[in-house]
């Protein structure tokens, strides 16, 4: 809002803001003016953002306090032993093979269209 009032803006809708190769003397003016009415109303809002929202003390414990659930008031929880990761290769082979077949084709058609877009609808093909 204040970025805006160091502009000059039209008086129909929708507002369009702009800015003169040379201001005159009275197209500062105005903008002088715009900028000293956007200041306080900036101002007039942060106080009545302020009375509307009081700070709150830190000291009063309100809903910043620490709330101790039950599942917490037992025994500590102590960390399950750790499972060594056991690869299990059965299925490597397979998958390995579909996947250098889909990075294949995926070369292909790059290489097919030359980094062209192919587009294609229910009744046209586009290439861009």
């Amino acid at each position: 809002m204040l970025a805006m009032a160091h502009f000059l803006s039209t008086k129909t809708e929708p507002k369009l803001y702009y800015l003169p190769w040379e201001l005159t003397p009275n197209h500062k003016a105005d903008i002088d003016a715009q900028i000293a009415d956007t200041k306080a109303l900036i101002e007039r809002e942060e106080t009545e953002w302020a009375e509307r929202h009081p700070k709150q003390e830190e000291g009063e414990g309100g809903s910043e306090a620490k709330v101790v659930s039950p599942e917490s008031m037992g025994e500590p929880h102590t960390e399950s032993p750790s499972i060594s990761n056991v690869v299990d290769s059965t299925n490597d082979n397979s998958e390995q093979a579909t996947q250098s077949e889909q990075a294949k084709t995926e070369n292909d058609m790059l290489e097919e269209h030359n980094g062209e877009v192919v587009v294609e609808a229910e009744e046209d093909t586009v290439i861009y």
